[in-house]
């Protein structure tokens, strides 16, 4: 009696004999289910295109001489309702500008990048209705958002520019004209708004009687004139280039090679695991069979 329970006990346990024998009985399910895995894979890596990534490494340029304005003078322009904080926005801010659909939007359509974006030609995007058109300009810039990466390096004063392009010319393009269209477009923001601000103080000063007012609204004037005539003298206005991109000679992407071999290894992986967990619930299910079997057989002789 007590070697038929121990013969029981061991009938409960699994090796790693058993594991192997189970793995090596399934190997053509196995290695058929890994071909499928690379099978798809292999259609799946072909339809990708090939990335291009192009790089760039930039500097916040210095800041204009708006920041030397006497704290008196921001006083009074807060009283008179002007902003002395004209000056270039800070990196923080030309980051946020960048990634904008507004940027984006004139971005794709001044450096025509619509068609390698979305695939719609510049006679066919002119051929289309406004609402039309404006959608497909909206679908480029996103494409555009997706296709790029501007951040500060940890611990560094550098800021570095990332785009990825099908085309090893477009990633390197698109990298450079981004900052130079970001300086641009943040510097014709400042001077526009410098010279209303000129052409309203001028009315101020010579409307008001008080002398001391006066001067101090011709030293505002003054510091508006200088943001206009920084403008002219620094065009690398929020961002100075301190290693531009180059023309990518090896592509990022997509790595085929390594895609259908992690997906032959998976599947391979994914097919042992089920044939282990039939085999191991199709045992459990045979020896809860067998109990049952055994305990009626036990009941009818009791009978």
């Amino acid at each position: 009696m007590n070697e038929q329970i121990s013969d029981e006990s061991q009938t409960q346990y699994i090796t790693l004999k058993d594991l192997v024998f189970v793995l090596l009985k399934g190997w053509f399910l196995i290695l058929t289910t890994a071909a499928v895995f690379a099978s798809v894979t292999v259609i799946y890596s072909l339809s990708l295109k090939e990335t291009f990534l192009a790089s760039a490494f930039y500097v916040e340029a210095e800041s204009s001489s708006q920041g030397s304005v006497s704290s008196n003078l921001s006083g009074l322009a807060s009283f008179a309702g002007i902003n002395m904080n004209s000056g270039s926005p800070g990196a923080d801010e030309a980051l946020d500008i960048l990634n904008t659909k507004k940027f984006l939007s004139t971005f794709v359509v001044k450096r025509k990048a619509i068609p390698h974006l979305t695939g719609v030609s510049e006679k066919e995007l002119s051929e289309l209705e406004d609402s039309e058109r404006n959608q497909i300009i909206r679908q480029a810039a996103l494409a555009m958002r997706g296709s790029i990466y501007f951040a500060k390096l940890p611990q560094k004063a550098l800021y570095r520019l990332d785009v990825y392009s099908a085309k090893p010319e477009l990633a390197m393009n698109w990298c450079n004209w981004l900052i130079a269209d970001l300086n641009e477009s943040i510097m014709k923001s400042d001077v526009a708004e410098a010279k209303k601000s000129i052409e309203f103080l001028e009315k101020k000063a010579m409307t008001t009687a008080v002398s001391d007012l006066r001067d101090l609204f011709f030293s505002m004037i003054e510091s508006h004139y200088q943001t206009v005539m920084l403008s002219e003298i620094r065009k690398e206005y929020v961002f100075k280039t301190i290693d531009p991109a180059l023309k990518p000679l090896v592509k990022t992407g997509p790595y085929r090679a390594k895609m259908v071999i992690w997906a032959f290894i998976i599947g391979a992986g994914t097919a042992a695991i089920l044939l282990l967990l039939l085999d191991f619930y199709g045992y459990r299910f045979s020896r809860l069979e067998s109990s049952l079997l055994s305990f009626r057989l036990v009941n009818k002789k009791d009978l």
